[in-house]
């Protein structure tokens, strides 16, 4: 490499270093976050490089104090912000921007070498967080507030990690869908984890949803960086969302663009509801199972990607599959081993 792409990528790394603490600013306009995806977007350098200084600005913020390089902190003040995570006075907007600017560079570099050490905490047990675990059944929903006075609303069927320690909030959704409100503490990142990727926020309202095609989150409240973490996996890896937009990681990787949604109807599961507008029907067939105490499968796969719109109560199954059956010409059969909808014969011969 020679200096001048030296040069470049150290601009592109500042710039992208400037982008990853505009992001943390509890009053982050959506013009600024189409400015964010626009830049994102010029190049994939630029993608990168922000993928980077993200990810290790994260890990460094974990890392004990004696595990980071005195010669690499010495060069700023800025690396000590990355230690402390301070909420500067109002006062000094742009000082504060300055240095964590500094800081998020400085992560990138001093990183590398904590990290490992880190890590080695971690699996011994020395560092490690108490891992809750928070279940429903089928038909279920739970609520449930923890320790940092966060809340969590967790669907039928659905299991969720909570891992919460004085350096981070970091919780796994393992199966199902939540709800989450989260209390604000700009010290400790609220991370959620499921599938293929992690929806931070420092205080603000948003749902996860495991799907039976991918993951969806979907925001109510403030602002939300969903990242995609899947190994070798092409497409947009990171996105900016604000309230009532939505972004989903399918099987093949990569998330899609932010796109409006009707929140009410991406939630009215929490009302005993469900709400569909052009859902596949897999994803659907998901959903029922979450509810029904007889498993329902589809007998002919090809139906999965066929388009469902309609509103129907999780209090009534059977009302619920009917409707579909009558929507989609399908036969319910029952036996001994569960529900399996099957095409109408006289659609088969057609």
């Amino acid at each position: 490499m020679n200096n001048q792409d030296g040069l470049s990528r150290q601009r592109i790394v500042e710039q992208a270093a400037d982008w990853v603490v505009r992001l943390q600013d509890e009053d982050l306009s959506y013009e600024q976050i189409e400015q964010w995806n626009q830049w994102m977007e010029a190049s994939a350098e630029h993608a990168r490089a922000f993928d980077d200084v993200s990810l290790m600005w994260q890990a460094a913020a974990r890392l004990p104090e004696d595990l980071l390089p005195p010669s690499r902190l010495s060069r700023g003040e800025g690396a000590a912000v990355v230690q402390e995570r301070a909420r500067p006075s109002p006062a000094q907007p742009a000082r504060r921007r300055r240095w964590l600017r500094v800081a998020a560079v400085a992560a990138v570099v001093c990183v590398g070498i904590g990290l490992g050490a880190m890590r080695l905490l971690d699996r011994d047990g020395v560092a490690a967080d108490a891992v809750q675990v928070y279940a429903t059944a089928r038909g279920e929903l739970g609520h449930y507030v923890l320790e940092d006075r966060s809340q969590i609303d967790l669907g039928p069927g659905s299991q969720l990690r909570v891992q919460i320690g004085p350096a981070r909030r970091q919780l796994e959704l393992v199966a199902g869908q939540a709800y989450f409100s989260v209390a604000r503490d700009a010290a400790r990142p609220f991370e959620v984890r499921a599938g293929g990727l992690i929806a931070q926020a420092l205080g603000t309202r948003f749902a996860v949803e495991q799907r039976a095609s991918g993951v969806a989150v979907t925001v109510t409240e403030g602002h939300v960086q969903v990242n995609d973490v899947s190994p070798d996996m092409d497409g947009r890896k990171t996105v900016q969302l604000v309230a009532g937009q939505q972004t989903a990681l399918g099987a093949g990787g990569g998330l899609s663009a932010p796109h409006a949604i009707d929140a009410r109807d991406a939630l009215a599961w929490m009302d005993g509801n469900v709400v569909y507008a052009g859902e596949p029907l897999g994803n659907v067939i998901a959903d029922l199972n979450r509810y029904s105490a007889i498993p329902v499968t589809l007998g002919d796969g090809s139906l999965a990607e066929r388009p469902v719109t309609g509103r129907w109560s999780t209090r009534d199954v059977d009302a619920w599959l009917e409707g579909m059956a009558r929507t989609f010409s399908l036969d319910v059969v029952r036996s001994t081993d569960g529900i399996v909808l099957e095409r109408r014969t006289d659609e088969v011969e057609r």
